[in-house]
């Protein structure tokens, strides 16, 4: 684990061989850290599903693309990374609050440079522009819109199926004597608010077959077979 998305998965993946595992993410880290050859397939929902308005990909663009990852990949293990409840915060209290999406890490990862169009609610909030009350309320609507797609997907999935998280936030806490309030997911901070994460084991009815094999050799492919089956679903326009 670690205390933000860039540590956990280096710390959970780096030096892996996951070839059971398809990888579906609605956050571009992935592609910055470096982790290529980890998993058997990875399907980036962000180049395709992107909101250049919210600068982020909404949850039901993620339970569409699972669903056919679970299709084009029958035999593999599906390990799905939604964005929320992460700002931007979607919700109606969230809509109100000029801030930040998650345009940062898609310019780094496409142009290898970083900006943001304006400051993250952490920022806002650090500097007493945002009142926590707000910004805790903001964050739950952005918990509350994406906990009943993950219900969904949960539903529909054979097998056993874990619900957990890459990190926690903290929004307000002193992590040390005469230390100032903290918010956000600061890096390479070892505290219970950022480490300690839910993990809601689900049993199915079924269990089935999973097979490891080797990624593909040019990942595109993994890509445009999971948009053709997005396709057949009626979910893209090709």
């Amino acid at each position: 684990m670690g205390s933000a998305t860039p540590e956990f998965l280096e710390r959970t993946f780096a030096g892996e061989r996951r070839f059971d595992t398809v990888y579906v993410t609605a956050n571009p880290m992935y592609r910055h850290v470096g982790l290529d050859g980890v998993f058997h397939a990875v399907v980036d929902v962000w180049e395709d599903r992107w909101d250049e308005d919210r600068r982020t990909v909404w949850p039901e663009a993620v339970v569409e693309a699972t669903r056919a990852a679970r299709e084009a990949y029958p035999n593999k293990r599906v390990l799905t990374h939604f964005m929320q409840p992460h700002y931007p915060f979607l919700g109606e209290t969230g809509e109100a609050i000029a801030h930040s999406g998650i345009e940062w890490t898609k310019r780094l990862v496409e142009e290898g440079e970083s900006s943001r169009d304006d400051p993250t609610v952490w920022t806002l909030a650090s500097a007493g522009e945002l009142d926590e009350e707000t910004v805790r309320t903001a964050y739950d609507e952005n918990l509350e819109l994406v906990l009943p797609h993950v219900e969904e997907l949960v539903g529909g999935t054979e097998g056993r199926t874990v619900v957990t998280s890459d990190h926690g936030n903290l929004i307000g806490e002193r992590i040390a004597p005469l230390d100032g309030k903290r918010y956000g997911y600061p890096l390479q901070t070892d505290v219970d608010g950022l480490r300690r994460v839910p993990w809601l084991v689900v049993e199915g009815s079924a269990r089935r077959r999973i097979e490891s094999e080797p990624p593909r050799e040019n990942e595109d492919i993994d890509g445009s077979v999971v948009r053709n089956r997005l396709s057949d679903l009626g979910y893209v326009d090709l």
